[in-house]
This record gives structure tokens, sequence and C-alpha cells, in this order.
């Protein structure tokens, strides 16, 4: 008994199991992780015969995941905040002041021209409030500033200074509309670039979240 033990055990392993390792993977072309499907052999502990097995296909799916990651908007300084929150306080508490107190005490009848541009104003200045908190993502309210007064000084003013035109309504408004060159300084166009022309923007139309195509909205 001793020497048919000794027998066995000095006989070489049949089949040596297979172990499971990155280089028994492969990604195919659809996102979907497959392992190599082919039979494998393994003794049984017990009875020493080789018991013929195949691995058990993985699949991962890229359907579950999420979309593509949006590029990361760039780093803002933190000066460049402050001095945001600075043209947010004085649209909100300069122009607000005046605008709010000729729209609240002015009596008397108004063009509509007037009613258009001081209900607007005063609309900007109340929004600014939350400028001061989140100045970043109040940036449509700076960037609507800085375009109307650029386009005023550019379109309107200068054209009736270089004619010889200028009246004291134009005058006065220019000195309201100077103060934004200080804005192209201080705003923070990489930021712009990135995260109003770069960023995706919201889908167009739903999208089926068991699959592809339209006809069920996200949760």
């Amino acid at each position: 008994m001793d020497d048919a033990q000794q027998q066995h055990t000095a006989q070489p392993h049949p089949v040596r199991a297979q172990r499971h390792s990155d280089a028994d993977r492969r990604l195919s072309s659809v996102g979907r992780l497959d392992p190599i499907d082919e039979p494998s052999t393994v003794c049984d502990h017990v009875t020493g015969t080789p018991v013929e097995r195949r691995h058990e296909r993985i699949t991962v799916s890229t359907s579950a995941m999420g979309p593509p990651q949006a590029p990361g908007l760039p780093l803002v300084a933190i000066w460049r905040i402050h001095m945001l929150r600075m043209g947010y306080l004085l649209m909100a508490g300069v122009m607000g002041f005046f605008v709010w107190q000729q729209v609240l005490f002015e009596t008397g009848p108004w063009p509509a021209p007037r009613v258009i541009a001081k209900s607007m104003l005063a609309s900007v200045a109340l929004l600014s409030v939350l400028g001061l908190r989140y100045p970043l993502q109040m940036l449509p309210l700076m960037l609507l500033e800085t375009l109307w007064k650029t386009v005023a000084i550019l379109l309107i003013i200068l054209p009736a200074w270089l004619a010889h035109r200028m009246t004291p309504e134009l005058q006065v408004l220019f000195s309201e509309c100077i103060g934004i060159m200080v804005v192209y300084l201080i705003m923070p166009w990489r930021y712009v670039w990135v995260r109003y022309f770069l960023h995706p923007g919201e889908a167009w139309r739903s999208v089926r979240t068991d699959g592809t195509g339209p006809g069920k909205d996200f949760a």
C-alpha cells in the first residue's frame, strides 16, 4: 500500500490549473470585457481525476455607465472672484440705488423706451445681489451688462462723437458706460470660453436609460 501511495504521489500532475490574469481577458470594440472562453481542466483533490470546466463569460456593458465626462473647468484666481463680487456690489448698490429710486418715486408719464430701460436696469440690479454669493454662476448677468454698455459705446456714442453730434444725454450715457472697460480686465475669459462654448450643453431630446435611442427620460 505504501508503494502504491508513493507511485501515486510521484506521478506528475496531469493538468495544472490555469490562473486568471489580465492576459486572459480582451477588450472588444463595443466596450465589453470578455475573458477567453476556452475549456480548462483541473484535478479533483480527492480522486485525482481530471475534470474539465469552462470559464464563465463576464461582460461589462458600457450602457450602464454615465455620459462622457465634460472637460474640466479652469480655475479662477481668488482675486478675480473678489473683483467680480465688487462689480456685482456696484451694480446692486450704486446703480440699483439710483434706478430703483427713479422707478419707485418719480411720477409723471414716461415714454416707452425709458420704461423698458429702467425696468431692465432695475431687474439687473436686483439679480446682482445673487452675484455676491455666486460670482461665477451669475457671470451671464455680468456678460449682459458688459455687452449692452459696449454696444452703446461703439455703435451709438462713438459715431455721434465722430459726427460732432454729441448731446448732453449721450454724454451722461457715456459717463455711465465707460466704467465697463474695467470688467474686461477682471473677467475670467478662459473660464467663460470653456464653460459656455466648449462645455457640453443640455440634451435636446430624451434619452433611454436602458439603452440607446429616444423614448425614456432620465429619472
